[in-house]
């Protein structure tokens, strides 16, 4: 893959969390590596199609309720020899416009 030029608009958050999915889902066996206000980065152990959009939920706390946005993938890129990738994910919108708000608030690096 060519190095190109970094498109990010926000800076990057660590957030090292699994993810819950589906046994044999395409986000079974994947967690999280930084969040930004774009979006999250993501390791999987499956190659996640690109554009695929799923519904995220994101606890900003462990007392929070969680807040749900949809997010699509944008990049994926093959780590080493292992099956491991790393995956971006932008979201494209929060399912409340007050939800979006406190998920920005929450991870203002």
């Amino acid at each position: 893959m060519k190095s190109g030029k970094n498109k990010r608009v926000s800076q990057r958050k660590p957030c090292l969390v699994p993810i819950e999915g589906k046994k044999g889902s395409s986000f079974a066996d994947t967690q999280t590596v930084d969040i930004s206000k774009g979006g999250i980065g993501l390791i999987s152990k499956r190659a996640i199609p690109l554009d695929e959009k799923i519904a995220v939920e994101i606890a900003t706390s462990p007392d929070a309720e969680p807040i749900l946005v949809l997010g699509q993938v944008v990049w994926i890129r093959k780590l080493g020899t292992k099956d491991r990738y790393r995956v971006g994910l932008k979201f494209q919108k929060a399912f409340s416009s007050e939800a979006l708000k406190k998920l920005n608030r929450s991870i203002t690096v």
